[in-house]
């Protein structure tokens, strides 16, 4: 039930007939707003324009900001609740609003409030929580830079030099930002306030919808370690270690070291308490080159199974020679419970059957068992903006990414091989039931550019693409063609927001010398992007730029980088995987290491990052993929790990609050091409830790 019912709510003489000298108005007036007459709401004694009386309790409101009442579905009340602004000509050309979740009315985006104005949101219970989102469409300017301004709720900005046109990239096109969390103040009461930066704020429909309790999470069993780096926020933050502590890691020994039939770039994984045979077993899953599944008992290492998925493909066939001397499987799996007792693995191979025939297979197992529940041979076509409909080509294409299980659905992506095949090579991020079945294939070049060359592969030097609560999907892209900021549909050298159903980018950022980042090889896409809590995340690649992005409105593209909440230029030569997060005790903290360089550590205050430590060692080629440990938010657990790229590879552990020196250092089985793929992950769970190596698993613990 809406908050407020005009038909069956008396509504004050005077707010009605406001509001009803605001609609006439903008009935009268043409499309235009930031100079010229407009319709305005008659000033009160003080000047400011009147604020519409609020006069029922309760939520959801649904609030066509400048505009009309909108029945939808939902119904959107006429304006109210706004002190200041102006109310917007508004437009009457349909408005695309294809790529919104619960979209408003369309008639929503096609009016607005703009001017520095706000909206105070009245008889909500004090203290009680809530959400806000906001609806925007760009009607006006046909450019990036036009429009440019702040929002804040509650005395917190939520959106920092926002431009409408930078997120979607055209004009007519809707965006809507994720919900933001809102507490009512004391008096009930949430105030959204819009600051001009360049030219007018703007916003067409204003939601308020009570905070929903969140849903339970049940508590990992002995510790699941079930997706790459923990999550789909890539934190790579396992909560639930009970064992080891930053007083006691130093006293772990090298346990066991198991033989494997080829190198593991692929992130180990863990799942507890699985029958096989009757027996309850914690078993940790590894996956090769050699195209091969492991699954060894956790606690007494004994080989469960073992799967072959086929004959790897050869990098001499491949023709790159960035994994050698095989290509098998390479994106981190994922691991899906079913119950408390079954949960299945999906997990991709690359074969080769026989001389040139190279395929690209999807396999749904059994964890129990290692048998297939389901596989298929990834197939996909898109249609270019031209109208020209492209293919999948195996041979071109690899998936590196960790592969990613939301929305009930599996995403895997895809990029190309050292950058080759650049005319028939994408970045593909596709979508499959739990059953395989391809539900959407998007790619992350649509407009044919003026070399042929498309590229803007997602690999994240094996980081998975990341998941809001609300389902949206983060990618970051590498070299390849761009226009987003001239309104096309070419994102590389990007951080990419998607809704789940893959209908459309709906925000992206690119760095402002993404050309250079193209002519030198620099892709921003050799990192992953992590979120962050308060609407915030990070992203770094090869230019050892560190970004810090607000999730709702990502940022687009402009000289110096406007989008972004805060730029870090850190040393080292770029980073081949991503970063970590702890929000322990004394946090929170997001952890990077690149090329050569030490492990840093950054205090979050806000929507700030500042270094507060740095290692004494050095990390090898790529730098290192960071994981954290730590029992809740129980002081002195939180442990910071890394492997260092050499041969042999080295496993340290650091004290969470503090990285200057490692409390654990030790050699990790060997690597012998340190100068290439370090896109590696220990797995720390349930007491232990795993570092997949050259044909091998060393094992670690107390």
């Amino acid at each position: 039930m809406h908050r407020r019912d005009w038909s069956a709510s008396p509504v004050p003489t005077s707010a009605f007939r406001c509001i009803m000298i605001a609609l006439a108005l903008a009935a009268a007036s043409g499309c235009h707003h930031g100079g010229g007459s407009s319709a305005v709401l008659p000033p009160d004694a003080s000047g400011a324009v009147r604020q519409a009386a609020a006069v029922v309790a309760g939520v959801p409101l649904y609030i066509s900001a400048g505009g009309p009442d909108a029945p939808g579905p939902p119904h959107y009340v006429a304006d109210t609740d706004f002190s200041g602004g102006t109310v917007s000509g508004g437009t009457s050309v349909a408005i695309n609003t294809s790529g919104v979740t619960n979209a408003a009315p369309q008639s929503v985006y096609q009016h607005g409030r703009y001017g520095n104005f706000s909206y105070i949101l009245p008889n909500l219970t004090p203290s009680g929580a809530y959400t806000v989102r906001l609806h925007f469409c760009e009607y006006v300017y046909s450019a990036a830079g036009k429009r440019v301004f702040n929002v804040s709720i509650n005395g917190t900005q939520v959106l920092t030099n926002f431009d409408i046109f930078a997120t979607t990239g055209a004009r007519y096109k809707a965006f809507a930002t994720a919900p933001f969390a809102a507490t009512a103040d004391a008096t009930g009461k949430i105030t959204i306030v819009f600051t001009n930066v360049v030219d007018h704020s703007i916003v067409e429909g204003i939601e308020l919808q009570a905070a929903a309790a969140p849903t339970p999470t049940p508590a990992p069993l002995a510790g699941d370690y079930l997706t790459y780096h923990s999550d789909n926020l890539r934190s790579g933050w396992n909560q639930n270690e009970t064992v080891l502590t930053a007083a006691n890691v130093k006293n772990m020994t090298q346990k066991t070291q198991l033989s494997l039939d080829g190198d593991v770039l692929a992130q180990p994984l863990y799942v507890s308490q699985i029958p096989i045979s009757g027996v309850m077993h914690n078993i940790v899953i590894v996956a090769t080159e050699g195209d091969s599944v492991y699954a060894f008992d956790a606690d007494t290492f004994a080989l469960l199974w073992h799967k072959n998925l086929g004959p790897p493909q050869s990098s001499s066939e491949i023709g790159c020679f960035d994994i050698q001397p095989q290509y098998g499987i390479t994106g981190t799996p994922v691991i899906v419970r079913a119950s408390s007792t079954s949960a299945t693995m999906y997990v991709v191979a690359a074969t080769m059957p026989s001389t040139g025939v190279i395929h690209t297979i999807l396999h749904a197992m059994d964890v129990a068992t290692g048998n297939d529940q389901a596989s298929v041979t990834v197939a996909a076509s898109a249609t270019l903006s031209n109208g020209t409909s492209v293919n999948f080509v195996n041979h071109n294409q690899m998936n590196r990414a960790g592969l990613m299980w939301a929305n009930n659905s599996l995403y895997v992506a895809f990029g190309s091989h050292c950058d080759h095949h650049q005319p028939t090579s994408w970045g593909w991020i596709m979508r499959f039931s739990s059953s395989l079945g391809l539900m959407k294939a998007f790619i992350t070049a649509e407009d044919v550019p003026p070399d042929g060359n498309f590229l803007a592969s997602v690999w994240g030097g094996g980081f998975a693409p990341a998941a809001d609560s609300n389902g949206n999907i983060f990618a970051v892209t590498g070299n390849g063609a761009y226009d987003a900021n001239t309104t096309g549909k070419n994102f590389g050298e990007s951080v990419i927001k998607l809704p789940g159903d893959l209908s459309g980018v709906s925000s992206f950022f690119t760095p402002d010398d993404f050309s250079n980042l193209n002519v030198n090889d620099l892709d921003f896409g050799s990192g992953g992007v992590m979120l962050l809590p308060n609407d915030l995340a990070v992203a770094m690649g090869k230019a050892s730029k560190l970004f810090l992005l607000h999730q709702s409105s990502l940022g687009g593209e402009g000289p110096g980088n406007p989008g972004a909440v805060q730029v870090y230029q850190d040393s080292g030569n770029g980073v081949w995987g991503g970063p970590a997060y702890f929000g322990g005790p004394g946090g929170p903290w997001v952890y990077y290491q690149t090329d050569n360089d030490r492990v840093r550590a950054f205090k979050l205050t806000g929507s700030s990052l500042a270094q507060s430590s740095a290692s004494s060692t050095i990390g090898g080629y790529g730098g290192s993929s960071p994981i954290v440990t730590s029992n809740g938010l129980t002081d002195g657990t939180g442990l910071l790990w890394v492997i260092e790229r050499s041969n042999p590879l080295v496993l340290e552990a650091y004290d969470a609050r503090n990285v200057a020196s490692p409390l654990f250092s030790h050699s990790a089985g060997s690597w012998n091409n340190p100068n290439h793929n370090p896109f590696i992950s220990p797995l720390v769970a349930n007491g232990k830790a795993y570092v997949g190596g050259s044909s091998t698993l060393t094992v670690f613990g107390l």
